[in-house]
């Protein structure tokens, strides 16, 4: 993995995390796909895994969502 494609996946992660606010916050149709739910207008959650998954492969990308849904 090449240091552009980390640092990729590293943003990509955060704005994963960031589509499960601790507080209270607006959502809006994801600027993606135009079909799910995602923090202020952001990309949702469904096409950042998508993307991420393209980078460290599905297994790792499910993993990673998974663990922020559950925590």
């Amino acid at each position: 993995m090449s240091v552009n494609q980390a640092a990729k996946a590293i943003k990509l992660a955060t704005q994963l995390l960031q589509n499960y606010p601790v507080y209270l916050t607006t959502f809006s149709t994801c600027s993606c796909c135009k079909s799910n739910p995602a923090k202020g207008g952001m990309v949702c959650f469904e096409c950042l895994e998508d993307e991420l998954a393209s980078i460290v492969g599905y297994q790792l990308a499910k993993e990673l969502h998974d663990e922020i849904k559950h925590n």
